[in-house]
């Protein structure tokens, strides 16, 4: 079976089709076809996969073109060649993109969301609206879409690839008893609403430093957390335990840093989905968006929010926020309550995760 799936959204999203990919590259005949944001995102994707697959050949939508009609024709010439049996457009992607392209595509089979003007373009549905379905994780809407295909995903996330060597980025701070506390703040460019405000972003750093001082606190994100991440720097001295690897790692390498981590601290981004690939407890910090719905999938995740009666806020016109994220003013008492629950237990002195664990 030769299928699409629209997967343009973000890191998060991608590690959260790991089922549906996976599912859907378990017979020797399979191939896909994934759509992602960007082209640099193939290497998320690639995480899903063992080196010797090849069955995944991953388009982004940012390189196909500079205005909305050529990229929407080059989408479409590339569809149409790759000539697909069916078309998997999940909740949350611009449906009437998706609708059109699947139905132009040939595809005998075209799943997509229950709502929206086009949803007659498709012959299978998924769910109307997710955040409607309480209880129901989108990691789940994508097993669903695998089934509607007759192929059984895995229950649980997982990277079949392994982890990066560490050796150089690892070494400064592999001496502290106590282990690594990874922070992980940002949220991307266009979703600043999901951040802690520089105050209190820079008040939860100190807090981790010293409540912690047998750990080390290390840094992650990607060049859009570069300058958060440079200001928690310089508005500190970490003593030696504080490190900024922001745009240092490759995506193995850093699974490799959240696998020996003893916890990661996080607002609703990529990384922690990644870490839901890992062994890490995630203290997650929500407001703008549900953790049950589109938060790191399985049971390692300590939500903290104020669960304020207007959060999570999904609707479309909503997506920059509401230009007042009061729901992301958490207490770093909690935050640090829970950090303490996965870091307190280990003696001192023993050593941290490995790669191989």
């Amino acid at each position: 079976m030769r299928t699409v799936i629209f997967a343009n959204q973000g890191i998060g999203d991608l590690v959260m089709a790991f089922p549906l990919l996976q599912a859907l590259s378990a017979h020797e005949s399979d191939r896909l076809l994934v759509i992602t944001q960007a082209n640099y995102h193939r290497a998320v994707v690639e995480l899903a996969f063992l080196p010797s697959d090849e069955r995944a050949e991953v388009v982004g939508l940012r390189d196909l073109g500079r205005g909305s009609l050529s990229r929407a024709w080059s989408l479409l010439r590339t569809v149409r060649r790759f000539g697909p049996d069916a078309v998997i457009v999940p909740y949350g992607v611009d449906h009437v993109r998706g609708a059109v392209v699947s139905w132009l595509s040939g595809a005998r089979i075209r799943v997509g969301p229950a709502a929206g003007p086009l949803r007659r373009l498709f012959t299978h549905y998924l769910s109307g609206d997710m955040s409607a379905s309480p209880g129901f994780h989108k990691v789940e809407e994508g097993k669903r879409a695998a089934r509607i295909l007759g192929r059984e995903p895995p229950r649980a996330l997982q990277a079949r690839r392994t982890l990066g060597s560490l050796d150089s980025i690892a070494a400064p701070f592999d001496g502290f008893p106590g282990g690594v506390i990874a922070v992980a703040l940002g949220s991307g460019p266009r979703e600043t609403h999901k951040r802690l405000t520089a105050p209190l972003a820079t008040q939860l750093v100190v807090g981790l430093l010293n409540q912690f001082p047998e750990c080390s606190v290390v840094l992650l994100g990607n060049d859009a957390e570069r300058r958060l991440n440079g200001d928690l720097m310089q508005a500190m001295d970490g003593g030696g335990r504080l490190f900024d690897l922001t745009g240092q790692t490759s995506f193995p390498e850093l699974l490799g840093i959240l696998a020996r981590s003893r916890v990661l601290v996080a607002t609703c981004n990529g990384i922690s989905h990644l870490a839901a690939l890992t062994p890490c407890p995630i203290v997650g910090l929500f407001g703008p968006t549900d953790p049950g719905l589109t938060g790191p999938f399985g049971s390692n995740l300590t939500a903290i929010r104020r669960g304020l009666a207007c959060s999570p806020c999904y609707t479309r016109s909503f997506w920059k926020g509401c230009g007042n994220p009061v729901c992301m003013d958490l207490s770093t008492l909690d935050i640090l309550k829970a950090v303490r629950s996965y870091v307190a237990p280990r003696a001192l002195g023993t050593t941290p995760m490995s790669e191989s664990e």
